[in-house]
């Protein structure tokens, strides 16, 4: 419910992307497919939790990091609800395995 209210700035960081685009494709790619691999791990273990029925808030964590790290990428100028980057994500990965 706390990430309700930051809709509006992923919604605006969606059309900056697509603005973006036509002038750097590759860099997108190359992004987006950073990305799908974050999002495969999240959804891997997120699957895992669901089936042993175990909560993992740092799980959650990284959902939403991931979303900011999106929003970092792809629309820096609308700024990130906390300091993120690809070592921090590793980071919290490494915590998220420890469960």
């Amino acid at each position: 419910m706390e990430w309700l209210s930051h809709f509006p700035r992923f919604l605006s960081a969606m059309e900056l992307r697509l603005e973006k685009l036509p002038a750097q494709v590759n860099r997108d790619l190359a992004w987006t497919e950073e990305l799908g691999v974050l999002q495969k791990r999240f959804e891997s273990r997120q699957s895992s939790h669901q089936q042993h029925l175990i909560a993992d808030e740092k799980l959650n964590d990284f959902y939403w990091m991931i979303e900011e790290y999106r929003v970092s990428l792809f629309a820096q100028q609308l700024g990130t609800r906390f300091p993120v980057s690809e070592k921090r994500l590793r980071k919290l990965w490494a915590e998220v395995q420890e469960v």
